[in-house]
């Protein structure tokens, strides 16, 4: 949902499909919330083409908090038993976890280096060191989120 510029009517078109008493599970990043600090953990890579990915991202409508939200949205939704729980781990070079983030700035190159967010050569040298032994980086926060759209009949357990 974090690429989808009308996540609101995403998520109640879902919502509606429930039938009474179904429940939804629902997963998001939150590419914002945990970002890699070398002054904690010096291992930690602080890269250029994550600022510029993240810049270029937002300024096409991405929210970059949203699976923060999940649970509120949820809830406001009118859903019930609403919970969440949040997950980081901690991405070594030539991971799956660092192969995925390398194939999505790829896909976003040329839009970052035409704006001027990034340079080619910051690009290329950014993508390099990720592929280095002792390259270490938060992934993003996922969230999951779940609820279940009450039934016929409400109960104690339907509160949050």
């Amino acid at each position: 949902m974090i690429h989808l510029p009308d996540r609101e009517v995403a998520l109640r078109r879902m919502l509606d499909a429930l039938k009474p008493g179904g429940w939804i599970v629902v997963e998001e990043f939150d590419a914002l919330t945990f970002l890699p600090d070398p002054a904690v953990n010096p291992r930690e890579a602080n890269l250029r083409v994550r600022r510029a990915f993240d810049e270029a991202l937002a300024a096409r409508g991405v929210d970059l908090h949203c699976g923060r939200f999940l649970a509120h949205e949820l809830k406001a939704n009118g859903l019930v038993q609403v919970g969440v729980e949040a997950t980081v781990s901690l991405w070594g070079g030539k991971s799956t976890g660092t192969t995925l983030m390398k194939l999505n700035f790829e896909e976003m190159r040329e839009p970052m280096v035409r704006s001027g967010l990034i340079s080619q050569e910051e690009f290329d040298a950014d993508l390099k060191r990720i592929d280095e032994q002792d390259f270490l980086m938060p992934s993003p926060m996922m969230w999951t989120a779940w609820g279940r759209k009450p039934g016929t009949q409400a109960s104690a357990a339907d509160n949050w």
